[in-house]
């Protein structure tokens, strides 16, 4: 049986140095290494080369022998430059299927400038992933948590993207670095966090897609590395992280936004899938593999 190939386009907002290229890197990982029916390829040397380097960058910090981690997370000397970076995957289904998978990571410094033009890659998205900046949200005074969170700009930007089109999107709200609430069993308080800061573009959302939720999907984009305190150093403010369990990488929950993503994508192609998939038989076990993922 010939494989059917099919497209798949995802779009990555959020907040300046979150780490969404990071946590996209630790999604396709961890998708990869645990479903079986599915098998995860990047489709070019670049992305295989930057997918690489993160996944080797994020094993890295466990290697350290300090009892803490530090990462500059603001820095108000830092270029407002960054470019858009589009990554490319073959995503692989039960061996007859195949969705070419091209994310596209905006950079947060860029939702400052002109939303227009940005609103374009996210009207040609099937799918927009809000990456959001767990302890930015969640420890910092509620109005400064939803501005790093470049909340309203996100907001303005999916409106803009939105509003004139009627084909269907997925919208998928990704707290990321949620270790120290989810070891703390504080996940509900981040649920809470997110539906309160986001109000407005989920009932928008509710309005506008129907048929289509908006969801919450949180990651743990490390696993053995817990958020501790922010610090002032000089102009830039600093993330203090502290080493738990194991000490080893082991992101928990990161394939769970890509198998939102894929479920979506799937039901959107669905309908002209079947007419191509022979025998019968093979009609069934996708349509039982589509219901499971």
């Amino acid at each position: 049986m010939k494989t059917i190939t099919r497209v798949g386009k995802i779009i990555v907002l959020g907040a300046r140095r979150c780490g969404k290229s990071s946590t996209l890197a630790s999604m396709m990982h961890s998708l990869d290494s645990s479903h079986p029916n599915i098998r995860v390829r990047c489709a070019d040397t670049r992305t295989e080369d930057v997918m690489r380097e993160k996944i080797c960058d994020l094993k890295q910090i466990f290697k350290s022998t300090d009892q803490n981690f530090t990462d500059t997370v603001h820095d108000t000397e830092r270029s407002m430059d960054a470019d858009i970076n589009t990554y490319n995957f073959d995503v692989t289904l039960c061996k007859h299927l195949t969705f070419k998978v091209a994310c596209t990571d905006i950079p947060g410094e860029k939702l400052t400038t002109d939303l227009t033009v940005l609103s374009e890659f996210a009207k040609d998205a099937n799918v927009i992933i809000v990456a959001i900046d767990t302890p930015y949200l969640m420890e910092k005074p509620e109005s400064l948590g939803i501005s790093l969170n470049y909340v309203k700009n996100i907001t303005e930007l999916i409106k803009a993207a939105t509003i004139e089109t009627n084909d269907s999107k997925q919208l998928l709200l990704v707290p990321m670095k949620c270790e120290k609430y989810a070891h703390s069993n504080r996940m509900g308080e981040v649920v809470s966090g997110i539906q309160n800061a986001y109000r407005d573009l989920i009932l928008y959302w509710r309005q506008k897609y129907s048929n289509t939720p908006a969801y919450i999907v949180p990651v743990q984009t490390l696993g053995d590395l817990e958020f501790s305190k922010f610090e002032k150093v000089g102009n830039s403010e600093v993330a203090q992280y502290k080493y738990v369990g194991n000490r080893n990488f082991s992101p928990r929950w990161c394939e769970l936004p890509m198998i939102c993503s894929l479920r979506h994508m799937l039901m959107l192609s669905w309908e002209n899938i079947k007419f191509e998939l022979q025998p019968s038989n093979t009609k069934k076990k996708f349509a039982r593999f589509l219901s499971n993922i």
